[in-house]
């Protein structure tokens, strides 16, 4: 099994897309249509559909697609308040105070994190010890800090 299919079966086991593409240490969902026009050209293709992630040193990083993709499957949820939403984006992680409802048991160590109106924000990872509720795994604020660096 490779990363990406790993990462997601940690949430459901029940994921309707089976199109996962591997190129190099990236993953993809095509669909049959993407494939059928790919292999019409000859150059090798550098992407193709939906980006999903990327296996590092690290393990598989998902990107907020794939994450948006599992939230739709899955019942390992939180929804947090409005505040706690906005310091979640900005990297910051989930206090046990401001979960409004936690859909996940005890046994989820990693969960989907959804504002009040059932927006997905990201994923996160329940904390060890201390205050912390869930330390902040991904949210969709990576796009805006990648963008401040450059």
């Amino acid at each position: 099994m490779d990363a990406c299919e790993e990462f997601i079966e940690i949430f459901t086991t029940n994921f309707p897309f089976r199109d996962i593409e591997r190129k190099g240490r990236q993953y993809y969902l095509s669909s049959a249509k993407q494939k059928a026009i790919l292999e019409g050209i000859p150059e090798d293709s550098v992407s193709q559909g939906l980006f999903l992630g990327e296996k590092t040193a690290r393990g598989f990083v998902p990107t907020p697609g794939l994450i948006e993709l599992v939230a739709k499957n899955t019942n390992r949820k939180i929804t947090i308040t409005e505040k706690s939403a906005w310091l979640f984006i900005c990297g910051r992680d989930v206090f046990q105070e401001n979960i409004v409802i936690e859909k996940s048991n005890l046994q989820s160590k990693d969960v989907i994190v959804l504002n009040e109106e059932d927006e997905v924000l990201g994923f996160a990872r329940r904390a060890k010890d201390g205050k912390v509720a869930y330390k902040n795994m991904l949210d969709i604020g990576i796009y805006l800090r990648q963008e401040k660096k450059k």
